[in-house]
């Protein structure tokens, strides 16, 4: 029942997603055809960054995707991030339809074969997912000793690193679709950890006899988590803005979604440790490995002509 609530809260979720990025895309598309009389592209940019927040098409493109990432909380408390991540194929399904209908995006047939294998690594994840929801542990004090451990700290420095060198590389060179998709899947896998942390506490803490203002350094530790997830999703939505505006839905998105799956799942497996085995974990990896091969070969085939 509880994995059940966590999947109908992902497809939700994600069904909000592909709307509301969409509607983002409709947003800029207009605003792109406003200012397509200024010479300077400074000027350009700047005069879109300021009508955007303006408007209220583009606005509710944001409401609408914020409000899924929502639901996207709420099913990480139910459910393994390896459940709830991949079932964002949904807002690249839904978005694909959205574009075709209203923005005039075709897909060709190498384009259709591209979703369908997408679809297919999607399914073969979700096959070997584990099913296990809170993996932290059974109390806010157990969560916040699995928070100190040396492979989390580490794991989270690492991310943090490579996110450094990114966007370096972003804003001072040269700018493609694969270095912004790196950079937003990286804080989306960010935001995804942090969502799992801080719905692991709230949900220990309601069922146990223990408030969490009674457990040492619980509050600070949700103070820090809230600001690390806020924080991601205002970079990440900087990135995926221009990601929209320099390229096609029916591109970014399927790539976007491949690199964000990838990310978000191995740190959620690697580390929440929910495999109780080494063998049990290494048997996922190959398997998601081919999914992700599978995931990507069809990224690779939307991005043909």
């Amino acid at each position: 029942m509880v994995l059940a609530l966590g999947v109908m809260s992902a497809l939700l979720a994600a069904s909000l997603i592909g709307t509301g990025q969409t509607i983002q895309k409709y947003a800029i598309s207009n605003l792109n055809s406003a200012v397509d009389t200024q010479e300077h592209a400074k000027s350009k940019q700047k005069q879109q960054s300021q009508s955007r927040v303006s408007s209220p098409t583009w606005l509710l493109g944001i409401g609408l995707t914020y409000l899924g990432e929502v639901f996207n909380g709420l099913a990480l408390g139910q459910a393994s991030a390896a459940v709830v991540t991949p079932l964002n194929i949904v807002s690249v399904l839904v978005s694909g339809v959205l574009v075709c209908i209203f923005l005039g995006e075709t897909l060709s047939r190498s384009q259709r074969y591209g979703y369908a294998c997408i679809v297919a690594g999607v399914g073969l994840i979700l096959v070997v997912s584990p099913q296990g929801g809170n993996t932290l542990g059974k109390s806010p004090d157990e969560i916040l000793k699995s928070l100190s451990s040396f492979m989390f700290l580490t794991g989270f420095s690492s991310v943090f690193l490579v996110q450094t060198v990114l966007i370096y590389n972003a804003m001072f060179r040269r700018t493609t679709i694969m270095l912004l998709t790196c950079i937003c899947s990286l804080f989306g896998a960010i935001v995804v950890i942090g969502s799992k942390v801080v719905s692991s506490l709230l949900q220990t803490a309601a069922t146990s006899n223990k408030p969490l203002s009674a457990t040492p350094d619980a509050i600070p530790a949700l103070f820090i988590m809230g600001i690390m997830i806020v924080g991601s999703i205002v970079i990440q939505e900087f990135f995926k803005q221009e990601a929209l505006t320099r390229f096609s839905m029916t591109k970014f998105q399927p790539i976007f979604f491949a690199g964000f799956n990838t990310a978000a799942v191995l740190s959620s497996v690697v580390l929440f440790r929910e495999f109780s085995t080494w063998q049990g974990l290494g048997g996922f990896l190959c398997v998601f490995a081919v999914a992700i091969s599978v995931i990507l070969a069809g990224s690779k085939l939307i991005q043909g002509p």
